[in-house]
């Protein structure tokens, strides 16, 4: 957050949707369907439980193109949504992030990793454009 001039910028979790990352059988956010990994936190569940054992490496892969995302875990697709649909934007109404007024809104910027300290670990992290 940059507050030495006239205007402050978000955090990242205040603009940006969230891919969700976890060990789902430890985390308390597992006990959340909308919260377990491959979801799109607090919006879409996922549509499977995909994931690896905690140690092993999964491969995620987000793919967004023209406000259609999808979600893949390990080879399957967990999550689908459009970014600014009357489905999503109902979802954004009910959620944590409803008050948020820049929530999704920008369709392109910076990427972020984020962990809440537990131990995380990535490789191979590839950025296309489409």
């Amino acid at each position: 957050v940059y507050a030495a001039g006239s205007w402050i910028r978000p955090w990242i979790w205040e603009v940006a949707p969230e891919l969700q990352l976890l060990d789902q059988t430890r985390h308390e956010d597992g006990m959340e369907t909308a919260h377990r990994a491959g979801s799109l936190y607090d919006l879409y569940a996922p549509k499977c439980n995909a994931l690896k054992p905690a140690g092993e490496y999964n491969d995620v892969r987000l793919v967004v193109r023209k406000g259609r995302v999808e979600h893949w875990l390990n080879g399957f697709r967990v999550a689908e949504y459009t970014l600014g649909s009357p489905d999503f934007r109902s979802r954004v109404a009910r959620s944590k992030s409803r008050d948020m007024k820049a929530f999704a809104s920008d369709h392109s910027g910076h990427l972020a990793l984020q962990d809440h300290g537990d131990e995380i670990r990535f490789r191979r992290i590839r950025i296309r454009e489409l």
